[in-house]
């Protein structure tokens, strides 16, 4: 009104407002911010502006704005556009009753299409006079019922003599704002539970109060179920047995739950006050106290960590807990941790990472042995595995040589510190080393456990743990392996004697496969040799052909490097490289003069023939049909039987042609005399670089400056 005096925005009292709206949104802070301009209420009285804003934090800002008055919210969750919109009426209506209003002013020019449920009611017999639609909306009457109706009709019986015991209290200004929730019924007979404001009007020249309700119905039904769940909590708390400890911001326990005594030893009492780190081991201390601090940095709710706590006792316990950090907006206001006795279950799972490690060292075990080809390297496997892994100091292998013990390897121990302990214990050793020899099982020695026939003083300082594991061939005692420490350690555990155990039974089946792949080599080479000297005596060769065109064959393959696969293939080659000659007619093969063109092109198939009978051998390397199909290949490509020339002739044909033509010079046959060594090697420099590689040739000349001549 002109010429009045009224109050400032900042001189006014908003802690009632302010109230009303954390207990409707469910706000944890708000800050209200008021231009100090001496600006009066009613230039404020307009459209309230309203925002929810997200934070980096998760949480909610909610401001509410006018043209002088900004008031934030800080809300855990974002609250719902219903719940915004009856916030903002509390404060349009706030201003309304704010009491600079006069009596002679009209109530609201929005107040018909006002959101929140609004009346004007006779100061007199509290009859309504005036409902907006928002009113009508909610509680079900029409208006025209309104208006024959008075407040006590909105209202179940108790609580119509709890509004007239509040209308009596003279000191009490009549319906403070939204301080206090009343119980409002609908013509359908549904509670509402409601925050009211109210300032006083005129309408149509009668005393009046003009009213704004807010329902938090389900604002306070959700009060009371977090009430109740709070009670649960509590009582959840004191009957778990998990251990449930409340913490301060400055990390002092403030509740501790009865089972906190099982864990720790300590009753509540004790606990209370104590700082929480207190009772953490001391190597994890330090990992408990950055993962907390980070989490705190991140402004995060939640964690689960292991870690251990130390029992009155002294004992440690594994736990694992759940931290539950406690927020008010931005600050920080302690914690809430429940704690479990995992113990047993990382003794568990220590066992079977044991078990797994185990099984995982096995197939590693497994999966070397496997790869190595010689028995020195199963036994060098089986060193590395037995140190590395199952904490033994040394160990050595000891082969039986004609009923006598040879050391043959050693690891961890000089030559001459494994022959002592040999001489020491081992050739003294009593009967149950021999049993365990005789039945094939691993013998273990423990500190106090003597070895020796008589015993010998225990401890043994060189030998606190032996684990002697035998190795047999066809059932015969082959060598045995001897694991030991130089530490008294503990004693065998059943994980170590079982994977010891199966370590034997790997290495002799390796030795075993080793022998049987000697015994089938060597039963191979004595066959092809076999096939090789039949030939030989069909063709009248001179005695001993095959084995000198073997050895050359092999010694030239040497000398250029080859392979031990490729000297395998070359050797067997020249055992089967005349086996074609096996379908040539008598009367052609043995003929003793010179063979006609006809004859002789019947003789060159003997190459292809000779391949074709054996290329479907699976065992035979394919190099050792390019010998019995190419030697007579010549390096100008006037050979045959594919007239292969230079480098396309396979380099295991080359040699062997050198080395075939070679012993035919220099041996005696029916039809002709023997070739002295220097002049078969003048014949053979003749003709390289036209039957013969060159190369390899120079190669067969320096062979003969390590082996006397044929």
């Amino acid at each position: 009104m002109p010429g009045a005096s009224h109050p400032t925005l900042s001189s006014h009292n908003w802690t009632p407002l302010v109230e009303q709206l954390k207990r409707l949104l469910g706000a944890s802070n708000a800050v209200i911010d008021v231009n100090t301009e001496e600006t009066p209420v009613a230039d404020n009285a307009g459209t309230c502006q309203v925002q929810v804003r997200p934070t980096q934090h998760g949480q909610h800002q909610v401001v509410f704005t006018l043209e002088h008055l900004q008031i934030c919210l800080l809300c855990p969750e974002e609250p719902s556009a219903e719940l915004v919109q009856r916030a903002r009426g509390c404060v349009e209506g706030f201003l309304l009753a704010l009491p600079e209003k006069t009596a002679t002013e009209d109530p609201s020019v929005f107040f018909d299409d006002h959101p929140l449920p609004m009346w004007v009611f006779r100061e007199s017999d509290r009859r309504f006079l005036r409902v907006n639609d928002a009113a009508i909306h909610l509680y079900g009457y029409s208006r025209e019922e309104f208006l024959q109706m008075t407040l006590y009709d909105i209202r179940p019986p108790e609580e119509q003599k709890r509004l007239k015991a509040f209308l009596r209290d003279s000191e009490r200004p009549a319906f403070s704002a939204g301080q206090i929730v009343w119980v409002h019924q609908t013509k359908a007979g549904e509670r509402l539970q409601v925050l009211v404001s109210s300032h006083a009007t005129v309408h149509q020249g009668e005393q009046a109060r003009m009213v704004v309700v807010v329902d938090v119905t389900r604002h306070m039904e959700l009060q009371d179920q977090l009430q109740q769940r709070e009670q649960e909590y509590r009582l959840i708390a004191e009957n778990t047995v998990n251990a449930i400890l409340r913490f301060d911001d400055e990390n002092h326990i403030t509740f501790a739950s009865p089972s906190s005594s099982q864990l720790l030893g300590l009753t509540p009492e004790e606990l209370m006050g104590k700082e929480g780190f207190e009772c953490v081991a001391d190597d994890d201390r330090p990992r408990l106290i950055s993962e907390l601090a980070e989490a705190r940095s991140q402004r995060r709710t939640h964690l689960v960590m292991e870690y251990r706590l130390k029992h009155k006792s002294g004992r440690l316990i594994w736990v694992e807990t759940q931290f539950t950090l406690l927020w008010s907006g931005f600050e920080y206001c302690g914690m809430v941790t429940s704690t479990l006795d995992i113990t047993l279950h990382m003794q568990s799972r220590e066992e079977v990472l044991r078990a797994l490690n185990t099984a995982n060292e096995m197939v590693n075990l497994t999966a070397e042995l496997e790869e190595a080809s010689e028995p020195s390297e199963v036994i060098e496997v089986a060193f590395r595995h037995a140190t590395t892994s199952l904490g033994f100091d040394y160990g050595l292998f000891i082969r039986m040589d004609e009923h006598q013990y040879a050391l043959e390897q050693h690891h961890g121990l000089s030559g001459e510190e494994a022959r002592k302990l040999l001489q020491k214990y081992l050739l003294r050793s009593g009967p149950r080393v021999m049993a365990g020899f005789v039945n094939q099982k691993a013998v273990f020695f423990n500190a106090d456990d003597a070895l020796c026939d008589p015993g010998e003083p225990l401890p043994r300082p060189d030998a606190f743990q032996l684990a002697l594991l035998p190795i047999h061939i066809q059932h015969r005692l082959h060598g045995f392996l001897v694991f030991g420490t130089l530490q008294d350690r503990q004693d065998f555990s059943e994980t170590t004697r079982r994977m010891l155990s199966a370590m034997k039974e790997r290495i002799a089946h390796a030795f075993e496969k080793n022998y049987l792949l000697e015994q089938l080599t060597l039963s191979r080479e004595e066959t092809l040799r076999a096939i090789g000297l039949v030939l030989e005596y069909r063709d009248f060769e001179t005695k001993g052909h095959t084995d000198r065109v073997v050895d050359l064959s092999e010694l030239l393959g040497q000398q250029l490097d080859l392979s031990e696969e490729d000297l395998a293939a070359l050797r067997w080659g020249a055992y089967l490289h005349d086996t074609g000659k096996i379908a040539i007619p008598d009367h052609i093969l043995l003929k003793p003069g010179r063979l006609t063109p006809e004859e002789f092109e019947v003789v060159k198939k003997h190459s292809e023939i000779g391949f074709e009978m054996l290329r479907s051998i699976p065992s035979l390397p394919h190099k050792t049909l390019e010998v019995i199909l190419h030697h007579h290949e010549r390096w100008e490509g006037s050979g045959y039987p594919k007239g292969l020339r230079g480098l396309s002739i396979p380099l295991v044909a080359r040699i062997f042609t050198v080395v075939d033509v070679y012993d035919a010079l220099v041996s005696k046959r029916p039809y002709k005399e023997s070739m002295p060594h220097e002049a078969a090697m003048e014949e053979l420099k003749r003709n390289s670089g036209t039957m013969f590689d060159p190369e390899v040739l120079r190669a067969f000349e320096r062979l003969w400056t390590t082996i006397p001549p044929v």
